[in-house]
């Protein structure tokens, strides 16, 4: 029996993960070239002759809070298997991934994240602002001032000021940069975070997809 497959990548799949594990008989000689190729220059008979098709795949994302999405592709060529989503409301969320075949086959991924509040996102970012040990004390509560003042404003509801004062924030963190003090990858996931917390206020335009600093 002759085994014909172009794709080193999807032969290794099938030696290692084929549930009857045909490639470990003494019986199956295994060939890595293209079957049309191989069949011209076989001086081989053969009784049967199978090709496999490419298969489609179905993508469905579960995120975890009773939303889910579903994705097609047809068969050949590749595609990102890549969503965002907008919760509703804070908390912990498993999210799975799972890819299924037209043959019934399936496979299957899962993550855990973590949804906060822009209150607990501006504490987050707060604590990685003490973390810049590249500014001095004064430079570091200059800028959690701004923090804690657009936390205040959202608390009493005023999501302008507090869009206003995170502005400010950006704005001081930017001169930093331009300074010499920090670099742009200093900043760079505090200013995402900002925006972060801008858009799921409402006065950034920004899909919003997760938060780059932890608790």
């Amino acid at each position: 029996m002759d085994a014909v497959e172009i794709d080193p990548a999807i032969l290794a799949l099938g030696k290692s993960q084929h549930p009857e594990r045909p490639y470990d008989s003494a019986q199956v000689a295994v060939h890595l070239t293209d079957a049309r190729n191989f069949l011209k220059r076989s001086q081989n008979r053969y009784d049967l002759i199978l090709f496999g098709a490419l298969d489609s795949h179905t993508a469905t994302w579960n995120f975890g809070d009773g939303t889910t999405t579903a994705t097609n592709f047809g068969a050949g060529g590749s595609a990102g298997l890549s969503s965002a989503h907008s919760y509703a409301g804070a908390g912990n969320y498993t999210v799975t991934l799972t890819v299924t075949d037209d043959d019934g086959g399936a496979g299957q991924a899962t993550t855990r994240v973590a949804i906060q509040t822009p209150q607990a996102a501006l504490t987050s970012i707060s604590g990685a602002i003490q973390k810049l040990s590249a500014l001095n004390d004064g430079q570091r509560n200059s800028l959690n001032a701004k923090v804690n003042a657009a936390t205040a404003s959202l608390n009493r509801g005023d999501t302008k000021t507090a869009n206003n004062q995170l502005n400010a924030l950006l704005n001081e963190l930017q001169a930093l940069v331009n300074s010499g003090r920090l670099s742009a990858g200093d900043v760079a996931a505090l200013r995402n975070s900002v925006h972060a917390v801008q858009a799921a206020i409402g006065t950034y335009n920004r899909f919003l997809e997760w938060w780059p600093l932890g608790a």
